[in-house]
């Protein structure tokens, strides 16, 4: 996940896709952040060469107290969603 613009709690940017077999694409998002609840919601909107199950997609999550994990969440589009973070 990139986030490339930032305004208080509202965010946007892109995920870069890279599925099973040929699966891959370009999911461009945006994003909110309650820093009080710790939710994050990200609604994605248009995709760049989209290729096998990659499909536009919602996620809701939950941040832990030190925001760099997530406690819960869900996620509803096309394929297996699996994430891994990078520092």
């Amino acid at each position: 996940m990139i986030i490339d613009e930032m305004d208080a709690n509202r965010f946007s940017g892109y995920f870069d896709w890279i599925g099973t077999g040929n699966a891959s694409g370009r999911e461009y998002f945006r994003g909110t952040y309650d820093l009080q609840t710790r939710r994050l919601s990200i609604q994605g909107y248009r995709l760049d060469n989209p290729r096998g199950n990659i499909g536009l997609g919602s996620y809701q999550a939950i941040l832990n107290m030190n925001g760099n994990d997530f406690t819960s969440g869900r996620w509803s589009g096309g394929g297996v969603w699996e994430a891994t973070r990078q520092n």
